[in-house]
C-alpha cells in the first residue's frame, strides 16, 4: 500500500509546495540530474516542515540519530504526511511495514537512499 495515489510528473509537487523553496529547488535539481547527495537535504527540509518550532533547534543538530517522534514530537498523521511527500519528491512507494521501521533522520536518509538505488 502506497500513502500517494500517484506519482508526479514534470514539477508538479502538490505536497512539496507546502516545504520550503529549499525542498522544492533540491527536488527539481534531484529529478533533472539525479544526484544523491539531494536525498540528504530533501528529506531533512521535508521532515523540517513538520517539525514545532521548539524542536528546530534539535532538528539543526543534523545528526542522523535523531528520533522522529521523541526528539521531534511528529505523531503518526505527521510521519505520514512526510512519506506521501518524499514519495511525491522522489517517486517512490513506502509500505505502511516500511514507514513502522522509520524512527530516525538517518533511518529516512538511509531507506530513501536504498529505495532509489533499487
Amino acid at each position: 500500500m502506497s500513502y500517494s495515489d500517484t506519482t508526479p510528473t514534470g514539477d508538479s509537487f502538490q505536497l512539496l509546495n507546502r516545504c520550503s523553496p529549499k525542498a522544492r529547488e533540491a527536488a527539481s535539481r534531484y529529478r533533472e540530474n539525479q544526484k544523491p547527495e539531494e536525498v540528504k537535504t530533501i528529506v531533512s527540509e521535508v521532515i523540517s516542515h513538520y517539525v514545532a518550532e521548539e524542536q528546530l533547534p534539535t532538528m539543526k543538530r543534523r545528526s542522523t540519530q535523531v528520533r522522529l517522534r521523541e526528539d521531534l514530537g511528529l505523531d503518526s498523521l505527521s510521519l505520514i504526511e512526510i512519506c506521501m511527500t518524499l514519495e511525491e519528491a522522489f517517486g517512490i512507494t513506502l509500505t505502511e511495514s516500511e514507514l513502522r521501521g522509520l524512527h530516525t533522520i538517518g533511518d529516512v536518509n538511509r531507506f530513501t537512499t536504498r529505495r532509489l538505488s533499487s
